[in-house]
Protein backbone atom coordinates (compact mmCIF):
# COMPACT_ATOMS: atom_id res chain seq x y z
CA UNK A 1 0.00 0.00 0.00
CA UNK A 2 1.44 3.34 -0.46
CA UNK A 3 -0.46 6.39 0.52
CA UNK A 4 0.64 9.33 3.17
CA UNK A 5 0.93 9.65 6.92
CA UNK A 6 -0.30 12.64 8.98
CA UNK A 7 3.18 14.08 11.95
CA UNK A 8 1.22 15.95 14.16
CA UNK A 9 4.82 16.71 15.58
CA UNK A 10 5.68 18.42 12.14
CA UNK A 11 2.41 19.41 11.06
CA UNK A 12 2.77 17.48 7.82
CA UNK A 13 1.42 14.61 5.65
CA UNK A 14 4.35 12.62 3.43
CA UNK A 15 4.33 9.37 1.74
CA UNK A 16 4.56 5.87 3.21
CA UNK A 17 4.12 2.21 2.12
CA UNK A 18 2.87 -0.09 4.18
CA UNK A 19 1.36 -3.73 4.08
CA UNK A 20 -2.66 -4.29 4.66
CA UNK A 21 -4.18 -7.48 4.40
CA UNK A 22 -7.07 -8.96 6.31
CA UNK A 23 -8.10 -5.93 7.61
CA UNK A 24 -4.53 -5.90 9.42
CA UNK A 25 -1.27 -3.44 8.83
CA UNK A 26 2.11 -3.66 9.11
CA UNK A 27 4.32 -0.91 8.94
CA UNK A 28 7.80 -2.22 8.48
CA UNK A 29 9.60 1.60 9.73
CA UNK A 30 8.12 0.82 12.63
CA UNK A 31 8.14 -3.07 12.62
CA UNK A 32 4.56 -3.24 14.23
CA UNK A 33 0.89 -4.68 13.12
CA UNK A 34 -2.09 -2.80 13.78
CA UNK A 35 -5.78 -2.98 13.15
CA UNK A 36 -6.27 -1.28 9.71
CA UNK A 37 -8.97 1.10 11.36
CA UNK A 38 -6.38 1.77 14.66
CA UNK A 39 -3.61 2.61 11.78
CA UNK A 40 -6.13 4.92 10.01
CA UNK A 41 -7.29 6.67 12.77
CA UNK A 42 -3.60 7.13 14.96
CA UNK A 43 -1.46 8.00 11.96
CA UNK A 44 -4.28 9.74 9.45
CA UNK A 45 -3.37 6.95 6.90
CA UNK A 46 -4.50 7.82 3.19
CA UNK A 47 -4.51 5.02 0.65
CA UNK A 48 -3.54 6.19 -2.11
CA UNK A 49 -2.18 3.09 -4.20
CA UNK A 50 -2.31 -0.64 -3.78
CA UNK A 51 -0.45 -3.70 -5.54
CA UNK A 52 -0.49 -7.21 -5.68
CA UNK A 53 2.69 -9.57 -5.11
CA UNK A 54 2.82 -9.69 -9.07
CA UNK A 55 2.53 -5.79 -9.60
CA UNK A 56 4.71 -4.78 -6.91
CA UNK A 57 7.49 -6.88 -8.15
CA UNK A 58 6.90 -5.77 -11.64
CA UNK A 59 7.31 -2.18 -10.23
CA UNK A 60 10.70 -2.98 -9.03
CA UNK A 61 12.09 -4.70 -12.10
CA UNK A 62 10.19 -1.54 -14.48
CA UNK A 63 11.51 1.35 -11.72
CA UNK A 64 14.63 -0.34 -10.86
CA UNK A 65 13.68 0.69 -7.29
CA UNK A 66 12.04 -0.55 -4.16
CA UNK A 67 9.67 2.04 -4.28
CA UNK A 68 7.74 4.85 -4.52
CA UNK A 69 6.12 3.89 -7.62
CA UNK A 70 3.82 6.83 -7.14
CA UNK A 71 4.85 10.60 -7.94
CA UNK A 72 4.04 13.83 -5.89
CA UNK A 73 1.98 16.70 -7.41
CA UNK A 74 0.89 19.52 -5.10
CA UNK A 75 1.09 17.49 -1.92
CA UNK A 76 -1.22 14.81 -3.70
CA UNK A 77 0.14 11.61 -4.57
CA UNK A 78 -0.81 10.49 -8.23
CA UNK A 79 0.16 6.73 -9.16
CA UNK A 80 3.07 6.79 -12.12
CA UNK A 81 3.10 5.07 -14.72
Amino acid sequence: MHGTLYSAEFDICYGHAWLKRDGWVYDAVQNETFCAEEYATRFGAEEIGSFSYREAARAVLDSGRWGPWVTYDKNVMVRAG
